[in-house]
């Protein structure tokens, strides 16, 4: 089924662009082998993002996040139950595909601004 609505035109396609936003930080972020939420998974893309072909990319630094934007999002109470189940080593399961690592127990990365652009 064809999609339906406004066609983007050539030269709308050539201004559009993509952010890469990451923090050094995500590197330390353990998961189990096999979880595609695992540092080697972000070393191989940074290494595809080296070639010459992704230059152009516009690339961010994630900011430092803070316990109260956290706690927007979640009960402070839940917050506060999380940094107390980060492990000092290894890894703590939560569920079956949530982990906590020694680095959940640090502050947040986040992103200083949305799709929108806005910051």
């Amino acid at each position: 089924m064809p999609l339906t609505g406004t066609p983007v035109l050539a030269e709308e396609r050539r201004s559009l662009s993509t952010l890469l936003i990451s923090h050094p930080c995500f590197l330390d972020h353990l998961t189990p082998i096999g979880h595609p939420e695992r540092p080697d998974r972000l070393r191989a893309i940074d290494r595809v993002l080296e070639h010459e072909r992704f230059q152009a990319l516009e690339r961010e630094t994630a900011a430092m996040g803070t316990v109260e934007a956290i706690a927007r999002a979640h009960p402070m109470a839940y917050v506060d139950q999380l940094y107390k189940s980060a492990p000092e080593e290894g890894l703590v399961r939560l569920d079956a595909d949530t982990t906590l690592s020694p680095a959940a127990g640090k502050r947040p990365a986040r992103c200083r601004r949305g799709l929108s652009g806005r910051r």
